[in-house]
């Protein structure tokens, strides 16, 4: 970090100082003390030499400072304004190095200093070295601006560690972050590894999570996963090459509360079979958040689990044939058994019991379309700000096959399920079973005709929900209402 602000501070003075300016330049650096921690908001001496030729070259020039470093440990200063020990600033050739800065500190404020680092000056402001370079130029170039772009096509060699900026944080989620950099520079050797780092505590490391990014110099994007709901990250961009890692500005994000609230006076509601269902507030409406699972109506009649498919009798079928995904993912049921002898509604609410508990519905057609148009309507629930796209802000963040498309359900599932609905791809059944983790599909309380019904259902590969009809005897899963 120390090596890239130094880097970036003197690249921006010598292109501003052309003409004059004075003869110091800034420098920066963290301090922590003998068990590594960081020193903040506390006085400390500094000692600073100018060394020749190498790391342990003749001192040509020593000064010292009083400083108070800041809340983060870090210490401003300008060499060549400190306290002089020996030499002379102001004589130092600085087109005749190469120079290294060698610091020490005490952090008791004294005299009592220990080496904290030296390492080689990247650059010096023009000013400082331009009286041995008024001549320098070739031909006709008298300004000596010959010899300041020759000094300025040195500075990559000079760049040991690579230079890596942290540039933004987006798509802050419960759970997840999305983080762009920048690689600037390889630095004096290759990058062999470079990405975000992250952690509830400042100047986070590759010791903290990371991830390990792909390509090449330039810009990058990271997803960031695993978060806990409502808590604040710090994030750095790093890269690392065989002289070691430099890390960029850190930023700062808090994660958003877990997705969804429950309904009021109703957190969860539990069927005839004992099963407890979350809800969630979505709008005006409270529905479940999870698929049902009753195997008996609210009157205690049980509903077979089907072997085939009828329009007539009722009929459960297990999503894709196993038993074992019920508890996650619900029966799927079919028209027959969702409405229990009622008719169709297209009222909103609709009215129709149906195999619901007490005190909730089926809804209807109108009252899924309430629903997706209240989620389409809220900017934070659409995605690449479409209100079509609203799929993810409604689907579960697991279970979903994987897809590259923009806005997919399936695209970085992570970030799903804003809404808390937490719709589940348990497929459907007609006759044989299709689409587990691939389709979500829910049945309405309305019919298209006297073989068809309305649903909703959600794609692993698109962004939308899609309102369509299916035949009466297929099976789908189920959500209620709240009457």
């Amino acid at each position: 970090m120390k090596k890239l602000f130094t880097f970036l501070m003197i690249m921006a003075f010598a292109v501003a100082a052309m003409a004059q300016a004075p003869e110091k330049f800034s420098y920066q650096a963290v301090v922590r003390d003998a068990s590594g921690n960081l020193v903040c908001n506390g006085q400390v001496g500094v000692r600073v030499s100018i060394l020749k030729n190498s790391a342990n070259g003749v001192s040509v020039y020593c000064e010292t400072h009083q400083l108070t470093t800041n809340a983060n440990g870090l210490l401003t200063m300008e060499i060549g304004g400190g306290n002089v020990v020996g030499g002379v600033f102001s004589t130092i050739d600085w087109g005749n190095g190469p120079y290294f800065v060698k610091t020490e500190t005490d952090v008791t404020g004294g005299s009592n200093y220990t080496l904290i680092g030296t390492q080689q000056l990247l650059s010096v402001p023009y000013a400082l070295y331009a009286k041995y370079a008024e001549n320098g130029g070739s031909g006709s170039d008298t300004t000596g601006m010959g010899s300041v772009l020759a000094r300025l096509a040195q500075l990559e060699q000079y760049v040991l560690c690579p230079l890596v900026n942290t540039l933004n944080v987006g798509s802050v989620y419960s759970q997840s972050a999305v983080v762009t950099g920048e690689v600037l520079s390889h630095g004096a050797s290759q990058v062999t590894a470079y990405g975000v780092c992250w952690s509830i505590s400042q100047n986070p490391t590759i010791n903290s999570n990371h991830t390990t990014e792909t390509g090449g110099l330039g810009n990058f994007t990271a997803t960031i996963t695993g978060l806990t709901p409502n808590t604040t990250y710090y994030v750095r961009a790093y890269a690392t090459n065989s002289q070691g890692t430099a890390y960029g500005y850190e930023l700062s994000f808090t994660t958003v509360n877990s997705p969804g609230q429950p309904c009021s006076g109703a957190a969860t509601v539990t069927d005839i079979d004992n099963n407890t269902y979350n809800t969630v507030q979505i709008g005006n409406q409270c529905w479940m958040k999870e698929n049902l699972r009753t195997t008996r109506y609210a009157n205690g009649t049980s509903i077979p689990l089907g072997t085939s498919t009828s329009t007539i009798t009722s009929y459960r079928y297990n999503p894709d044939n196993d038993a074992n995904n019920v508890p996650i993912y619900g029966y799927l049921y079919n028209w027959p058994a969702v409405m229990h002898g009622a008719s169709s509604s297209s009222s909103n609410p609709s009215g129709v019991q149906g195999i619901c508990p007490n005190g909730w519905h089926v809804p209807s057609d109108a009252e899924w379309t309430q629903l997706t148009d209240y989620v389409g309507s809220q900017t934070q629930y659409q995605c690449n700000n479409s209100s079509d796209n609203i799929a993810k802000a409604l689907a579960s963040t697991t279970g979903w096959n994987s897809s590259s498309n923009t806005c997919a359900v399936g695209n970085n599932p992570i970030s799903n399920n804003a809404t808390g609905f937490s719709a589940l791809p348990a497929g459907f059944h007609s006759g044989y079973y299709y689409g587990f983790g691939l389709y979500a599909a829910f049945l309405s309380a309305t019919e298209f005709d006297d073989y068809f019904a309305y649903f909703r259902d959600l794609f692993y590969d698109n962004a939308n929900v899609f309102r369509s009809y299916f035949n009466k005897s297929y099976g789908f899963s189920v959500r209620c209402v709240r009457d």
